[in-house]
């Protein structure tokens, strides 16, 4: 299986680790130990990591990017409390440990086989997960259409035992996140909107998305003074947002 980073990978995995740094390589706080794998020690590692750590093969896991099997050991931690930080804002953001994504490939519809798409879709799930798995009706209803535009292959997107979403495998787990957050907002299901934005700035910082819907669900929430300094960032990055200046404007009205 192939890495971006291992950062990214134990997030997708369910497994975030502390990282108020967001996964820029400056907290020091993602430290994987890696055995039976060939990795090359990056400059910042060199200049952050004890002598020590680097002959016991320890990295930053946001500096890991590699391409064969092998084992990783993690740090002891609690991974319910798993954080990120806001940088820029100084907010603390609490991670998803629950959002993970799967691969799946299904066999066809044939004569013999008529089995529902979601059955078929559950039948290969329950393979892969410990528990029985779900999805709401809006999910139901387009699944089969879904399926066939994605030629019964890709990933589901899970929070906890649900599925949420259906996402193609070259779509990278922030633009999940995002689509989360989105969807959360327009079903006016505002805290997990929350979550799901701050956990896409904590894996792209430069992600002005990210703000904006964390701006704009802030405002929903009636909390504008903490949602003025994310729609404004997120103006600054793209000045032209009519429902992103709206917001900003309603709440500097109040």
């Amino acid at each position: 299986m192939r890495f971006r980073d291992h950062f990214v990978a134990l997030i997708e995995a369910g497994i975030p680790l502390d990282s108020p740094c967001g996964g820029q390589g400056t907290c020091l706080k993602c430290k994987v130990q890696l055995s039976g794998i060939s990795q090359k020690f990056s400059e910042l590692e060199r200049e952050k990591i004890s002598p020590e750590e680097l002959s016991g093969g320890w990295h930053l896991a946001c500096q890991v990017t590699v391409e064969e099997s092998g084992e990783v050991c993690l740090p002891e931690m609690e991974v319910s409390r798993a954080k990120a930080g806001f940088g820029l804002l100084g907010e603390e953001i609490p991670l998803q440990p629950n959002v993970r994504r799967r691969h799946f490939e299904l066999s066809r519809p044939t004569i013999s086989d008529q089995r529902a798409d979601w059955d078929r879709l559950v039948g290969y799930l329950e393979t892969l997960e410990p528990h029985p798995v779900r999805a709401g009706l809006p999910l139901l209803q387009e699944i089969s259409g879904r399926l066939r535009e994605q030629s019964f292959t890709g990933e589901v997107v899970l929070v906890g035992d649900e599925v949420i979403a259906l996402a193609r495998e070259d779509v990278p787990l922030r633009e999940t996140y995002l689509y989360l957050g989105w969807t959360d907002y327009r079903q006016g299901q505002y805290d997990s909107a929350v979550r799901a934005f701050q956990t896409a700035y904590a894996l792209d910082p430069a992600q002005q998305d990210a703000f904006a819907g964390l701006g704009m669900t802030l405002a929903k929430m009636g909390r504008c003074p903490e949602a003025i300094s994310h729609l404004e960032f997120a103006l600054s990055r793209q000045p032209v947002w009519a429902e992103v200046q709206q917001a900003l404007e309603t709440c500097r009205k109040q």
